[in-house]
Order: structure tokens, then C-alpha cells, then sequence
């Protein structure tokens, strides 16, 4: 699948529920994140997360429900989406 057409599948997915996924990191190494977008639909407090920061254009932020706390991705980087689970 084209680089761009996955993230765009990943975005909406991670608007929908929760996702498993693969990126390649700027060091190279391939990362495995569990992430959301949709931090009310999956019951998390806007409190815990804290306040998302501003993001490059070129880069997605997202909730990281293993790490407890935002990071980010190069959108060009998505290898593959694995699992997406229900909130």
C-alpha cells in the first residue's frame, strides 16, 4: 500500500478507537506504538494526558496508551497497521 494511503488509513483509525502500528524511528529502528486520537471515546482524561503540543506538518502526534503520554511519528514512516481495537 502507497506510503500516504496507510497514513491516511492509520488517521482515521486512530480517531476510531485503538491501534496497533508500525513506524521506522529517525535512528532507523522499526517502533510498535498503541495509540489513539480519541482520548474522550476511549476514557481518557484530558487531565492524564496532558496538553498536546503544537506538531510539525510533516510529523502526527498521538496518544501512547503503553507510554502514558504523547509522541509523535513522521507521517511517511508507517509500515504497517496491526491491530485496531474498540475503546
Amino acid at each position: 500500500m502507497e506510503k500516504e494511503n496507510l497514513y491516511n488509513e492509520l488517521h482515521t483509525k486512530l480517531w476510531n478507537g485503538i491501534v496497533t502500528f508500525k513506524f521506522e524511528k529517525s535512528n532507523g529502528t522499526t517502533r510498535v506504538a498503541r495509540g489513539t486520537l480519541n482520548l474522550e471515546k476511549c476514557g481518557i482524561s484530558y487531565k492524564t494526558a496532558g496538553e498536546k503540543k503544537w506538531t510539525p506538518k510533516h510529523l502526527q502526534a498521538y496518544y501512547d496508551l503503553d507510554a502514558d503520554g504523547w509522541r509523535c511519528f513522521r507521517k511517511d514512516s508507517v509500515i504497517s497497521i496491526d491491530k485496531v481495537e474498540e475503546c
